[in-house]
């Protein structure tokens, strides 16, 4: 069996009459020792919430049901110890033999990326050994190196300390029934579902189901490195974990007649049915991908001519509002006299009104004026309305100050300046004439 870790992960149990008021368990070992079906067998003997997770700082300590299974990898520092006893958890810890494990984790790292997150990633990851054969220099190096030897010491470290109850992953196979008895007299509390039941809703197929994922639970078989890896590579793991093997008190006893080709077809014909399933997913896949592909080209696209419309429509608004060839070169009594008029306007609305469009109307006569002189090269003609150059340089930087901080009232202005316009004409008209 193998086992399922998610970052804090909630499966509740149906509600059943329970036979203690608070049990709390955490199953503490190395990944791939039979976790998940071990901590779901606790579950449905004593109708237990679960938790799951990689890391403490994970779980909501303060937040646990009074009767809860843990599964977690972890060292066991004396914080991790301390806080399992302040929130009276007994600890149970799987032992699988060691190259079982490692051959189990080349199987389930590639399928689940989630492997990076075991012990936070210390000494490394999973990624080196994605596609790896169990002879490949790859695997080798991985099974040999530091990060093996990080994830293998979990279970080692939890084994031996006092009042920790042991379950060995082979006997839980071989003997499950009288493994799981033992298990349940150590804990001394009465069950509320039989071995039996709870071993039948734990199988391989019904753990599947419930976790929703086939690449938890391989094979299950213990010993298959046997076949797997031959006598040479099984003991060169062996040598690099020497204290692993002898704590747990597993020995490394290859089949001498296994050569690498023939562990490399064993190897094929085990991992060929999820291969062949993950190609034929593969087709599907690849025409949702091109069709995703496809809406995101036509989404850029749109996106692109939206842009270049916006960038039009903004150009085309700077020129409407702030024409180049109108704005006067204002100095700095001009705008200090349109702030004033401008703060003026904010705290006297009607007045602003009223002073609104008469400076409007004289902005408007100003320009006009302006036009009359470069197009006619003459003074402007007198009559109604006469405007000195320095108060045209205010009415110039109060037109401006409207253009700039009044945006929003452009058809408001736009109709101010017809109506000057007209006024202006028809008074400007007869002197026109005369000259």
């Amino acid at each position: 069996m193998a086992d399922q870790l998610g970052s804090d992960t909630h499966l509740e149990a149906p509600p059943i009459v329970h036979t203690r008021p608070e049990l709390r368990l955490a199953v503490v070992s190395t990944p791939r020792s039979g976790n998940t079906w071990l901590r779901r067998l606790l579950v449905e003997l004593y109708g237990l919430a679960e938790r799951a997770a990689h890391d403490p700082v994970e779980v909501d300590w303060q937040g646990l049901p009074p009767r809860c299974v843990l599964q977690i990898h972890w060292h066991r520092t004396v914080s991790f110890v301390e806080l399992l006893d302040r929130h009276r958890f007994q600890v149970v810890v799987l032992a699988r033999h060691p190259l079982d494990v490692l051959l189990s984790i080349l199987h389930f790292a590639p399928r689940d990326p989630s492997t990076s997150h075991w012990l936070n990633g210390e000494n490394g990851n999973e990624f080196p050994i994605y596609g790896s054969m169990p002879c490949s220099s790859a695997f080798m190096e991985y099974a040999t190196g530091r990060r093996a030897a990080a994830l293998l010491s979990v279970s080692r470290e939890w084994w031996a300390p006092r009042g920790v109850i042991q379950v060995r992953y082979e006997s839980l196979v071989s003997t499950p029934h009288q493994e799981v008895g033992r298990l349940i007299h150590e804990l001394g509390v009465r069950t509320n579902r039989s071995i039996a039941e709870a071993l039948a809703a734990t199988t391989m197929a019904n753990l599947r189901q419930i976790t929703q994922s086939g690449h938890h639970f391989w094979q299950g078989r213990p010993g298959l490195w046997r076949s797997l890896l031959p006598a040479r590579e099984a003991r060169q793991i062996a040598a690099a974990h020497p204290t692993v093997f002898s704590e747990l008190n597993y020995s490394c006893t290859a089949d001498a007649d296994l050569s690498r080709d023939r562990a490399d077809t064993n190897w094929i014909a085990l991992v060929g049915p999820d291969l062949a399933q993950q190609l034929q997913a593969v087709t599907p896949l690849q025409q949702r991908v091109n069709g995703l592909e496809e809406q995101l080209h036509e989404t850029q696209a749109r996106l692109a001519a939206s842009e270049q419309s916006l960038l039009e429509a903004t150009a085309n608004l700077d020129r409407t509002i702030l024409p180049d060839d109108t704005q006067p070169k204002l100095g700095p009594l001009a705008l200090r006299v349109a702030y004033f008029l401008h703060n003026f306007s904010a705290r006297h609305p009607r007045s602003y009104r009223l002073l609104n469009q008469f400076l409007g109307l004289a902005a408007s006569v100003h320009r006009r004026s302006n036009a009359f002189v470069r197009r006619t090269r003459q003074p402007f003609p007198s009559g109604r309305l006469q405007v000195s150059p320095a108060w045209s340089s205010w009415l110039a930087g109060w037109a401006r100050m409207r253009r700039v901080h009044k945006p929003s009232s452009l058809r408001q202005e736009v109709q101010e300046e017809r109506t000057a316009r007209n006024w202006f004409g028809r008074s400007l008209a007869p002197s026109c004439n005369e000259q």
